[in-house]
């Protein structure tokens, strides 16, 4: 939901840059964007976005490795428009406004998250002994959790197909084709990773703690399963988003 209100945000608020190249050439009228919605319009969909974030924060982790990765994307989005657009950095200062708010909002809630619990237990002792404790796991705990309990999670097939993609996109990337829409599924997979790894300690005790690949596998298949069925005049990268 955070993802889909954050590119329909975009969407709306820098119409000349992610809409196709005929309508971004179309200088003077009023453009429209993927959902008919006139430009100008980005308001709720820029609240809305907040309040998805801000559920996903309170939910777990992860949502901060996600914020960064959007945080930059955007970031680049308004440099985009800046080189596209031919426009000085004060013509700039209302979208690098809106980022500041976003960010501040991400700060926000990740140091309040540890003065809150300073507040209520008096110290960060027990939190960063817990992190600690849970760091000590040996390789050959971490191995053969790994040799178990992801393959009972996800099976065989979806791991191999997920991460093929995963690999895949990454080579595309490095010739420059990689898609705009495909960092979605890249974000929640270097998340859910970063996430498992960080937290290896909870992984071995927890065996559902895999949930976090849950949306990149999920992309990420349904990209692939769409790929080998390829139908005319189709762009399977929308389908497969729509089919996760």
């Amino acid at each position: 939901l955070w993802g889909y209100c954050y590119l329909r945000f975009l969407r709306a608020r820098f119409p000349t840059v992610l809409a196709t190249d005929d309508v971004a050439s179309t200088r003077g009228h009023r453009l429209e964007t993927a959902d008919g919605a006139p430009e100008g319009r980005w308001g709720r969909w820029f609240g809305l976005m907040l309040l998805s974030f801000f559920w996903a924060a309170m939910w777990d982790w992860p949502a901060y490795y996600c914020a960064l990765v959007f945080a930059l994307h955007w970031l680049a989005v308004i440099a985009r428009r800046r080189r596209v657009e031919r426009l000085s950095f004060k013509q700039l200062l209302p979208d690098l406004g809106l980022l500041s708010v976003y960010s501040a909002l991400v700060l926000g809630l990740f140091v309040g998250h540890f003065l809150l619990v300073t507040i209520v237990v008096g110290s960060l002792s027990e939190l960063h002994g817990v992190f600690e404790a849970r760091q000590v796991v040996g390789r050959t705990m971490m191995v053969n959790h790994l040799k178990v309990v992801p393959l009972l999670m996800f099976t065989a097939p979806i791991l191999l197909v997920s991460f093929g993609w995963f690999f895949h996109r990454g080579w595309q990337a490095v010739r420059g084709r990689l898609a705009r829409r495909d960092l979605i599924a890249f974000t929640f997979g270097i998340a859910g990773v970063l996430h498992y790894y960080i937290f290896r300690g909870t992984a071995v005790i927890h065996e559902f703690w895999g949930w976090t690949l849950v949306p990149f596998t999920s992309i990420a298949c349904a990209y692939v399963l769409v790929l080998g069925r390829p139908t005319e005049g189709v762009d399977p990268g929308k389908v497969a988003l729509r089919a996760a």
